[in-house]
């Protein structure tokens, strides 16, 4: 079947297939038509046919599209920040701008605003971290640190993480507290401790408090021997021991009858005589093995498991009659304590220092 349209006559049909053709005038001259699938207004020069006058749909007079998938690129198009090139007639096309890179692939380019493509936290509208960044390109400061990121006295705590004092390095959470009216650790509180007790409630915790028992939030120590005022029984003088061998309330450095007992003789004529202090209304004597004693470290020993000790005990004057004799080649000792109201005095220091334990006292 043909058609004749006055210019042209198109004809259906033939011997090989159903394809149409066109067959132009003699007075018209075939053009060239591309195709144009992303619809940009510009064809692809590998997809064209020549056709008179109106071309078929689809087909454009112009080629020149090097990408004809996308309408956003063709030749002189403006770069849209969408991560490709967009412009045809860019001389390193299909390399793509270098403003429209996302290195750290955090979603934002840099023609899209990321003010450091390096790091995935930094962006447009970025939280803050306490990382030592200004984070929020968004931020009309950046790159200015926020203050509260600083971390001035390089502890390696910025003040966003709690570091309460940014001038001091010894200053920081996690550090240990020390007893210095200062609250070290930034926990809120001053002196205090791990297990945060705080037995006599005054608000400054055991570790730290120089009178654990007695209330004394002021923690006023007049002689600084690190006993409050409210606790220390000699404030006349440093004593941070505290040591009361007579148990009448005054401490030794203070006590001029402090209690301390000295043997005068020492088994002389079946007898054992001691200093006699005033303060003392009675005595407990103790006779001990020194072979034990050497073995066990026990001072006062058990009279019904060791056949050399024994006690005397509430003796009423500065001396007690003893008449038992060591077996040969073996040694005994003796050590004397003080009673009065306030209990028995100590057995005094072992060489080291230490007091001596009393394992086995008087009833």
């Amino acid at each position: 079947m043909a058609v004749w349209t006055g210019t042209q006559m198109i004809v259906w049909g033939g011997i090989q297939d159903q394809t149409g053709g066109v067959y132009c005038s003699a007075s018209c001259t075939p053009s060239t038509w591309y195709g144009d699938s992303d619809h940009d207004g510009y064809g692809s020069a590998a997809v064209s046919v020549e056709v008179c006058h109106q071309p078929p749909a689809g087909y454009v007079s112009s080629a020149g599209d090097c990408d004809d998938a996308h309408a956003s690129v063709h030749p002189g198009a403006p770069q849209l920040c969408d991560g490709i090139n967009d412009d045809c007639s860019d001389p390193s096309w299909p390399a793509v701008p270098v403003n429209e890179a996302d290195a750290d692939a955090d979603g934002f380019r840099i023609c899209g605003g990321d003010c450091d493509d390096t790091r995935a936290a930094v962006k447009p509208g970025g939280s803050q971290l306490c990382d030592g960044l200004n984070d929020n390109c968004s931020d009309p400061s950046w790159p200015a640190v926020p203050a509260n990121e600083a971390d001035a006295d390089d502890d390696g705590f910025r003040i966003c993480a709690n570091d309460c004092n940014d001038g001091n390095a010894d200053i920081h959470p996690g550090v240990t507290e020390t007893c210095n009216g200062i609250d070290d650790d930034c926990s809120g509180a001053f002196d205090d401790d791990g297990s945060g007790v705080d037995s006599d409630g005054d608000g400054v915790h055991n570790a730290c408090d120089d009178c654990r028992f007695v209330a004394n939030p002021t923690q006023i120590d007049s002689d600084a021997d690190r006993v409050g005022d409210a606790c220390d029984n000699c404030q006349s003088g440093v004593n941070p021991a505290q040591t009361d061998t007579d148990h009448d309330g005054q401490g030794d450095l203070c006590d001029l009858d402090d209690g301390l007992l000295y043997f005068t003789e020492l088994f002389k004529n079946g007898r054992v005589d001691w200093q006699a202090e005033t303060v003392y209304a009675q005595f407990n004597l103790y006779r001990g093995s020194l072979g034990v004693l050497r073995a066990t470290g026990e001072y006062t020993q058990d009279p019904s498991s060791v056949p050399e000790a024994t006690r005397f005990c509430f003796v009423g004057s500065a001396t007690q009659m003893d008449p038992h004799l060591p077996p040969v080649g073996t040694s005994n000792f003796y050590l004397v304590t003080g009673l009065n109201g306030g209990g028995e005095s100590s057995l005094g220091n072992a060489s080291n220092g230490a007091p001596r334990p009393n394992a086995h006292p008087c009833p």
